[in-house]
C-alpha cells in the first residue's frame, strides 16, 4: 500500500516488505527468504511451543464456570505478537500473561498493537494525513518509531555479541550475521513480520464484524 510506504519514507526508513512493489518486493524477498523457508525453520519450534503451552494454560486457568474465556479475540492477537517476538528477536515478551515489567518492552508491545489496528485504518482512510497531522498520523508515527528503536536496540546487542551458541536464534540475527540487508532494511523487515498472520486475523474480525 502506498500509504504505508509514505509513512516509512517519511521517517527515513526503507520499504517493508508487505508494502513493497515489483521488482523491489522480488529483491527483498530473495535476499530475506532463505531463513524462512521449511527446512530452516525446526530451531524455532522449541521456543514456539513453549508459548503454546503457556498460552493453553492461561487460557485454562482463566475460564469462567461454562468453560469459556473473556475476550479470546484479544488474547490470540497477543499470542500472536508474542509468536512473531520469538521468530523474529528470539525474544520472550511476556505478553500472554502479562508477566514483563520492562518499560521498553510495555512500550514496545503497546507500539506493536497500535501499528496493527491502524494499517486497516489506513488502507481505508482518505490520506488527510498527508495535508495535516491527523491523530491517526500521530499514533502511527509513534508506534513506527517505537517499534524501529527497539527493534534498532536489539540488532545493536547483536551486533556486539557473538551469534548465539545455542542455535536458538532468531530472524533478525540471522539476517545481521548473513550480511545480504543492511542493518535498516533488517531492522524493517523484522517490523514487517509483526504483520504476518496478526493482521490477516484483524482484517478476518473486521469483515466479520
Amino acid at each position: 500500500d502506498d500509504k504505508m510506504v509514505w509513512f516509512f519514507s517519511r521517517l527515513g526508513y526503507s520499504t517493508p516488505l508487505g508494502f513493497a512493489n515489483d521488482e523491489e518486493w522480488k529483491e527483498l524477498r530473495m535476499a530475506s527468504g532463505k531463513q524462512t523457508l521449511p527446512q530452516n525453520v525446526n530451531s524455532y519450534i522449541p521456543g514456539m511451543n513453549n508459548i503454546l503451552q503457556r498460552f493453553t494454560s492461561y487460557l485454562r486457568a482463566n475460564r469462567d464456570e461454562k468453560g469459556c474465556v473473556k475476550d479470546i479475540y484479544k488474547l490470540i492477537i497477543k499470542l500472536l505478537v508474542e509468536l512473531s517476538a520469538k521468530f523474529v528477536y528470539n525474544k520472550d515478551l511476556g505478553v500472554i500473561d502479562s508477566s514483563s515489567d520492562d518499560k521498553e518492552t510495555l512500550a514496545f508491545i503497546q507500539a506493536v498493537q497500535t501499528y496493527l489496528g491502524s494499517i486497516l485504518k489506513v488502507g481505508i482512510s482518505l490520506p488527510l494525513f498527508k495535508i495535516f497531522p491527523t491523530k491517526l498520523y500521530r499514533d502511527l508515527n509513534v508506534a513506527i518509531k517505537e517499534m524501529h528503536r527497539f527493534s534498532n536496540k536489539i540488532a545493536e546487542e547483536l551486533l556486539a555479541r557473538r551469534p548465539s551458541s545455542d542455535g536458538a536464534v532468531g530472524l533478525l540475527e540471522q539476517w545481521l550475521v548473513e550480511g545480504k540487508l543492511s542493518k535498516d532494511r533488517a531492522i524493517v523487515l523484522s517490523i514487517d513480520m509483526f504483520t504476518t498472520g496478526v493482521d490477516t486475523v484483524r482484517t478476518i474480525h473486521y469483515l466479520c464484524n
